[in-house]
């Protein structure tokens, strides 16, 4: 989680300095966030694992295939 977190706080400067205003930066970087959430969707269920590898570079993606093992693991 540590690791997530430096990651997100990584993503919100690269967006504060595409940016001259911080209301613009700020909107832009919510809705680029929720859009990341998405994007592990399509590859939760039928993705494969080359797939699954490649968008791992994404945080949000990690952060939720994570999450799904680790809830895999809690349930056995």
């Amino acid at each position: 989680m540590w690791l997530f977190g430096l990651s997100i706080f990584g993503q919100i400067i690269v967006y504060q300095a595409l940016f001259s205003r911080a209301k613009y930066a700020g909107l832009v970087s919510v809705l680029i966030f929720f859009m990341l959430e998405f994007v592990n969707l399509p590859i939760a269920s039928a993705g494969s694992t080359a797939l699954k590898a490649t968008l791992s570079i994404i945080p949000q993606v990690t952060c939720q295939q994570m999450a799904a093992i680790w809830a895999d693991f809690d349930q056995s």
